[in-house]
């Protein structure tokens, strides 16, 4: 999958610096403004999206950590905690639901206890009546740097 989101980052890269070249044509030739405009946007649309295949090719290695691995909820969990930041048990339940078809919130519940056990999962904010869950900081950490 690394490989794979790679390749569509270089792909991404190429396309956004056709555009920037085209962008370039048109400012310099004086063609209609609103078309440059356009390209722009665009081209800063496709940066974006390369940064976030970027970010998803880390998930992804974060989701080969060997407490994780080989563990499909586990691996969704944390997929979508990187993505969606701090949620309450029930939104991950929903979330890895959506993403897999099926979760209970009580497998949901013993995976997060076990990431929390392993270091890769952290309780935050909330109280007693809402527990919270967020990748720990140096996950995030790791994430942010990109």
């Amino acid at each position: 999958m690394a490989s794979r989101l790679r390749r569509i980052e270089e792909k991404l890269e190429r396309i956004a610096g056709r555009l920037e070249s085209l962008e370039r044509v048109v400012r310099e030739g004086r063609q209609d403004q609103d078309v440059a405009d356009l390209l722009f946007l665009v081209r800063r649309l496709i940066r974006f999206y390369s940064r976030y295949v970027w970010f998803m090719e880390e998930v992804s290695r974060l989701k080969s950590l060997p407490q994780i691995a080989g563990d499909d909820i586990s691996m969704h969990i944390v997929e979508v905690l990187a993505e969606k930041g701090s949620l309450n048990i029930s939104q991950i339940t929903e979330e890895v639901r959506r993403r897999r078809g099926k979760a209970s919130r009580g497998v949901v519940s013993k995976r997060l206890e076990y990431l929390r056990s392993e270091g890769i999962v952290e309780e935050v904010g909330g109280g007693e009546r809402e527990k919270r869950y967020s990748l720990t900081r140096s996950l995030r950490a790791r994430l942010l740097r990109l």
